[in-house]
């Protein structure tokens, strides 16, 4: 329905007592996350009107073996505003999830801003993550991610006597200069 009732302290009715409206929607949601209006409300309340929220701009594609040009389904899609940038709605971007159909395509909506894009496929196709840092300010339709065929490093974990380490975890990145993210393409949405 749409509806909100908020109980606010009030001004003491001397001094009003000041608000800033901010609307956040679901991840799902194709209506964007905003900041609205600062307003004031005095001992006899207030009324905020109609908040009218905009869209939410569609990242949507497909996922592809970059080889084959196959689909690849049940790859998880994660777009994570970064911190230090604000959408153009006022508010700090949010994270949105997508995960890709059996014909490798995916859809999500996102808020205006800079996310960092993961692509990660389920581990039992032996694929690697990919990722992307992108400004998002309209609808970006048809982006396709080909999966490439990945390198394999092989290795062993022991202890400083020489003991098999079991249950190890080994992450690898890749490097890149300080200034950016460790991701794998970089690119302009």
């Amino acid at each position: 329905e749409g509806k909100v009732r908020l109980l606010l302290l009030p001004g003491d009715g001397k001094i009003n007592q000041e608000y800033r409206v901010t609307v956040v929607s679901p991840s799902a949601s194709p209506f964007a996350s905003r900041w609205i209006q600062t307003f004031e409300i005095g001992a006899a309340g207030g009324h905020a009107g109609d908040l009218i929220l905009d869209r939410r701009h569609r990242l949507s594609g497909e996922i592809k073996r970059e080889e084959t040009g196959e689909p690849v389904p049940g790859v998880s899609l994660e777009a994570q505003g970064i911190a230090s940038g604000t959408s153009a709605t006022g508010v700090p971007p949010t994270t949105a999830t997508a995960s890709s159909d059996a014909d490798g395509r995916y859809e999500l909506f996102v808020d205006p801003g800079i996310y960092n894009v993961s692509v990660r496929p389920p581990p039992d196709l032996g694929l690697p993550n990919v990722g992307l840092t992108a400004k998002i300010e309209g609808d970006v339709v048809g982006k396709v991610f080909l999966l490439p065929r990945p390198s394999v490093i092989r290795g062993s974990v022991h202890e400083p006597g020489g003991t098999p380490l079991g249950q190890a975890t080994v992450q690898m990145y890749v490097l890149v200069p300080s200034t950016e993210k460790p991701l794998t393409e970089k690119a302009s949405l």
